[in-house]
């Protein structure tokens, strides 16, 4: 698994590309705690290279959206699959805003 990073207009942009399951959570994990250091406030989420989510990445979801509600900030999650995004749907974070695009 591997991550690109860029930014888009005012968001910042994560493409994760392969699976993303216990061995591989760590590293995005790291990758990730650097941006929302940084004081990211809008970021995507692109899923459309993913080839799997474990519960790892819904624990890397529920992460990633308390940071967002403390700053008042927006998650995008975009080309998830049909299971990761039933599941992305049923969380729910008071104070996030977040969208779960095809």
């Amino acid at each position: 698994m591997h991550i690109e990073c860029f930014n888009r207009e005012d968001w910042t942009v994560v493409k994760i590309v392969g699976r993303i399951d216990s061995f591989t959570y760590p590293h995005l994990a790291q990758e990730i705690n650097v941006l929302m250091r940084s004081g990211v406030k809008k970021l995507q989420l692109d899923f459309a290279d993913n080839t799997y989510f474990s519960f790892q990445g819904y624990r890397f979801l529920q992460n990633i959206l308390e940071i967002l509600a403390k700053r008042e900030g927006i998650l995008k999650c975009v080309h998830t699959n049909d299971e990761t995004k039933e599941v992305m749907q049923l969380m729910n974070q008071k104070n996030a805003q977040w969208m779960v695009l095809e």
